[in-house]
């Protein structure tokens, strides 16, 4: 009922620098298949890849956050890092690749954050690899605590659902209402209903997808928080 994809980049030249062997368009017709056929979007999404830059990065997340033929569901945000027997370990000896520093890629990936839509969940911001096996590139494993911290300055309250599920504290129906997002991509009318409470924290949504020129309505997910 999900799938994942590995999109790393929307920027073709950083695609072709990177040897993924893909193309924008690839990406494009795989969001619509998925949607069309009802499944959850996971998309992968990769900063500091060679040849972007900080700002270059945001620009490519909005993209995929913001333009209707993409519009993933879930994202796992990950910064590029250097193990020793990829091929980047020749960029990065010839000066071409460097790591970001840590402020520039807190930067990053807090406004990454925060431009993230209230009906889309980051999953992940961490690869699993060993710190041991990292020859350049972020090794903190507490790295989204970092980009919590310094999203908890920013002016407006972040939306993303993972920062809003609500924990295990007790809950009954009086605590929370209805809440309808509405927004369009490339081949469908999509409506996030949320259960939320006055301070926007979230127990529950459903996904329901109106595909365009079709009579019929799809539900391609349903999920509750909080304990059983």
């Amino acid at each position: 009922t999900k799938v994942q994809m590995g999109i790393q980049s929307l920027d073709q030249d950083i695609l072709d620098a990177c040897g993924r062997h893909i193309r924008v368009e690839q990406i494009v017709r795989a969001f619509s298949v998925l949607r069309l056929h009802g499944f959850k979007i996971l998309a992968h999404m990769m900063v500091n890849l060679v040849g972007s830059t900080p700002e270059h990065d945001k620009l490519d997340y909005g993209r995929l956050v913001g333009d209707p033929r993409f519009l993933p569901d879930e994202i796992k945000l990950y910064p590029c890092v250097l193990v020793e027997s990829a091929a980047l370990a020749r960029l990065y000896d010839q000066g071409i690749w460097r790591p970001y520093t840590e402020d520039e890629l807190l930067d990053v990936l807090a406004a990454d954050v925060a431009a993230t839509p209230a009906y889309v969940r980051i999953s992940r911001m961490i690869r699993d690899i060993s710190s041991g096996d990292i020859v350049a590139g972020n090794k903190k494993t507490n790295l989204r605590q970092m980009v919590d911290a310094r999203t908890e300055t920013a002016e407006s309250a972040i939306a993303e659902i993972r920062s809003r599920e609500i924990a295990t504290g007790d809950m009954s129906a009086c605590d929370v209402r209805l809440d309808c997002i509405s927004y369009t991509t490339a081949v469908s009318e999509e409506r996030f209903l949320q259960w939320i409470t006055d301070a926007g924290s979230i127990a529950g949504f459903l996904r329901l997808s109106l595909p365009h020129g079709c009579s019929t309505a799809m539900i391609r997910e349903v999920h509750i928080y909080g304990r059983v």
